[in-house]
């Protein structure tokens, strides 16, 4: 009696081979939305109205201690002074904020691309190349 089966067996349904692409397409997917999230940080950038803001803030603290220096007004110059220097730094603490947010989501997409590498190195051992999936993905931005 034959144990043979009556239908081929296919390859890419067996283990180690399934169970590598499977994983290989969870690491795509999470690859994936790391670029996403990487593009959202990006995209959220710091608006124009804040730049202005802190440009502004930096000509009020010129201008405040011009008043000061002069002997215009000290009080007054040094309010002007103040308030300028608090809103640039409110200003530059939201780009400062905005560039820290960029650096951990970029890292984070490099570390998600650098485990879809190594999901596609254990398909191409495990699996024979009729199984391999298209190697396209997304770049990180």
């Amino acid at each position: 009696m034959d144990d043979a089966p009556d239908h081929p067996v296919d390859p890419c349904k067996t283990e180690p081979c399934k169970s590598s692409l499977d994983a290989y397409q969870t690491a795509l997917a999470a690859a994936n939305a790391a670029c996403d999230a990487t593009q959202k940080a990006i995209d959220s950038k710091p608006t124009a109205q804040s730049m202005a803001a802190a440009a502004a803030g930096v000509a009020c603290g010129v201008i405040g201690t011009i008043l000061v220096f002069t002997g215009v007004g000290a009080p007054a110059g040094l309010g002007v002074a103040w308030g300028g220097a608090a809103l640039a730094a409110i200003s530059a603490k939201l780009a400062i904020d905005w560039a820290n947010a960029v650096a951990d989501a970029r890292a984070a997409c490099s570390k998600a691309h650098d485990a879809l590498d190594k999901a596609k190195d254990k398909v191409t051992a495990d699996c024979p190349k009729q199984c391999w999936p298209t190697w396209t993905y997304r770049a990180c931005p």
